[in-house]
């Protein structure tokens, strides 16, 4: 149901060639196959669910399949190189500047940078469409952050307020910021 209800959103609202939009979410059902979140449902549902959410704030193609790929090169076996060969350079650039990692060109190995670098590589972020999608992915954990640990649940919602929420308002997104501080409050009453 959810994913009808996104595709029907692509293409009552954006330019998005929709067939290329299904044929991504075929691929990242694919790649994260039987992976599931900590909510228990199909991990693939998270990237739609980010998608869904950027709608709100941008309705270009790539910044809607960045959405949707936004986890492949950090949580599966494919490389930024192969999303850029596939969907175009404007697609791996949000991809690239979302997950924050780094791969050494010479092997297959990633590495992840921390809290503070990758929030670090974000204020540096040049294009907003990836600010948007890193919005939306934090939106989403927000709103699914009860399946989190309690510490996990805490040292997410200080880094939504200390970084996510004025991200939101300098990008001119004050019902996004809104929820992103009252769902932050609502984790510090809860713990």
């Amino acid at each position: 149901m959810q994913e009808k209800t996104f595709l029907e959103a692509v293409e009552a609202r954006t330019e998005a060639d929709i067939e290329l939009v299904k044929s991504v979410i075929e691929l990242i059902k694919w790649y994260h196959g039987p992976m599931k979140r900590k909510t228990g449902e199909p991990f693939y549902l998270h990237p739609i669910a980010v998608a869904q959410i950027v709608l709100d704030y941008n309705q270009e193609e790539a910044t809607i399949l960045g959405a949707l790929l936004h986890d492949v090169v950090e949580d599966t076996s494919i490389l930024l190189e192969d999303v850029e060969a596939v969907f175009g350079k404007a697609t791996a650039d949000i991809v690239d500047t979302v997950t924050h990692l780094e791969s050494n060109k010479d092997s297959s190995y990633k590495i992840k940078l921390s809290a503070e670098e990758n929030i670090m590589m974000l204020l540096e972020a040049g294009d907003v469409r990836a600010l948007y999608v890193k919005l939306a992915d934090r939106m989403h954990n927000m709103r699914t952050i009860s399946a989190k640990s309690p510490d996990s649940q805490v040292r997410t919602a200080k880094e939504t307020l200390q970084f996510f929420v004025s991200q939101a308002q300098r990008l001119g997104l004050p019902e996004t910021a809104q929820e992103l501080k009252e769902r932050s409050w609502k984790v510090a009453r809860a713990i």
